[in-house]
């Protein structure tokens, strides 16, 4: 893969709240859903609650299997949130800062480069990613 630069790189602080429906409050809440990263995140705030925990493929899916049951809540963004119809409960939950690097990538080499990326796949089997990265020797 040649002739593709990496531009810049943006951090994005990402801030996570529980998600309820309308009407809902935070003693109605019986079951949280979430991505397991998300989840983590905000596992001090969640152990607080004494409910139960289920996880998702993402926050996204997370936010649509909560719509319309006033004893479930998600781990999400505000924004996708909003974007469901749903209600932020309390945002600010993640137990530490979290930040999402997002890059700027182009065919153009910008004019100044730090950056150095390695792109390569691998197979879909678990191990694959280890077995790549792993450092070779005795």
């Amino acid at each position: 893969m040649g002739g593709v630069y990496v531009n810049y790189a943006i951090d994005y602080r990402v801030t996570l709240c529980l998600v309820v429906n309308d009407g809902s409050d935070i003693n109605d809440i019986k079951e949280i859903y979430s991505h397991p990263h998300a989840i983590n995140e905000a596992l001090n705030f969640i152990s607080k609650l004494n409910v139960s925990v289920n996880y998702t493929q993402s926050t996204s899916e997370a936010l649509r299997i909560i719509k319309g049951f006033r004893h479930r809540a998600a781990v999400a963004s505000r924004m996708g949130a909003e974007l469901h119809g749903l209600k932020p409960l309390i945002c600010g939950i993640e137990d530490n800062l979290n930040y999402t690097r997002f890059l700027v990538i182009s065919r153009h080499m910008g004019r100044v480069g730090d950056r150095t990326m390695a792109i390569f796949s691998v197979p879909n089997r678990p191990g694959s990613l280890f077995n790549a990265l792993k450092l070779c020797g005795p």
